[in-house]
């Protein structure tokens, strides 16, 4: 087996990933170069080391518990944020719903209340009524803008 080979398989050989064949032709070349068995040794020494490092890392007893709490008070914030989105959605559609329907029905609404008003004494009130009714609808998409940038924001940051 050739050097370069046997360094390209060697980590598999450690880790004992190979088939029987290949695992006995590095044990082989292993024996007879010293280049690749110096190589071979290098590799089980840093591989040692790593492990002692990773068994000496000690974390800090309430470490699970504050991230375990810290993920806790995030699906909280999410708990949140969900139905006043879902709000904010819903209030979006009214809203534009209210903007869209409203100018194309009011010229409608005043003929049959002009008509009504002949036939029966109407306040003049209730005509007035629509006006006050799109400016009820502006306010209300302005406030769901609002409540829908303050919940993206939330969503951003968290």
């Amino acid at each position: 087996m050739e050097c370069e080979k046997c360094q390209i398989l060697l980590y598999d050989y450690i880790d004992d990933l190979l088939d029987i064949n290949s695992h006995e032709k590095i044990e082989k070349h292993l024996k007879e170069c010293p280049q690749c068995q110096e190589e071979w040794q290098a590799c089980l020494k840093a591989l040692s080391f790593y492990k002692k490092q990773m068994y000496s890392l000690a974390l800090n007893e309430d470490f699970t518990r504050q991230v375990i709490s810290s993920l806790n008070e995030k699906r909280k914030n999410i708990a949140l944020i969900v139905p006043l989105f879902i709000t904010g959605f819903f209030l979006s559609l009214v809203t534009l719903g209210l903007l869209v329907i409203l100018p194309i029905i009011y010229p409608l609404l005043l003929l049959i209340f002009g008509f009504l008003v002949e036939l029966f004494p109407v306040p003049l009130t209730i005509l007035m009524a629509f006006p006050l009714a799109k400016m009820t609808a502006a306010l209300l998409l302005s406030l769901t803008l609002i409540l829908v940038t303050s919940i993206m924001k939330k969503v951003i940051l968290y």
